[in-house]
């Protein structure tokens, strides 16, 4: 019986796990948006600095130092 019950317990815990992650990027995303928002009136220059920061965004895999460096 608690081998019955451990096992449905693992693929919920597995689940939120994978959920938090998403959620944190979804915050991450809305917070940077609302910095670009706040960084300048121009909605142009707001434009082009949003694609420059998804583009970096999506170069970088990981926060490693020579991750960074290579961009």
């Amino acid at each position: 019986m608690a081998s019955q019950c451990s096992i449905p317990y693992q693929h919920l815990q597995s689940f939120w796990k994978d959920l938090q992650v998403v959620n944190d990027a979804a915050e991450r995303g809305i917070k940077d948006i609302s910095d670009y928002a706040r960084a300048t009136s121009d909605p142009v220059l707001r434009d082009a600095i949003i694609i420059v920061a998804n583009d970096h965004r999506g170069r970088v895999t990981n926060m490693k130092k020579g991750n960074l460096n290579a961009l």
